[in-house]
């Protein structure tokens, strides 16, 4: 599904990221977010959030805020950690 994410096909991005989103949901979400870090997701992620279809974008945030919920990929994601911070307070002033 990764790869998906890596190239240009917009159609199927958001099926994607819906199906990824399933892993940070629920009580055990820290756990599909060390999953998606191992299977090095995140830039892909962030890729499809930058300029993905409108929808994806707001799939890949929901998946970027989990993620940098945790120390360890705030500190090792920096720029994606900002991003979501500033869509998130975008968002909110709206």
């Amino acid at each position: 599904m990764i790869q998906i994410l890596d190239s240009n096909d917009r159609q199927s991005e958001e099926p994607v990221l819906e199906a990824l989103a399933t892993l940070v949901q629920g009580e055990f979400w820290e756990m599909g977010c060390n999953y998606l870090a191992q299977m090095s997701a995140i830039p892909a992620i962030v890729k499809v959030s930058e300029s993905g279809r409108p929808q994806a974008r707001d799939k890949g945030i929901r998946i970027l805020e989990k993620m940098v919920r945790i120390d360890k990929y705030r500190m090792h994601y920096p720029e994606p950690a900002h991003t979501i911070c500033t869509d998130s307070d975008s968002r909110m002033a709206l």
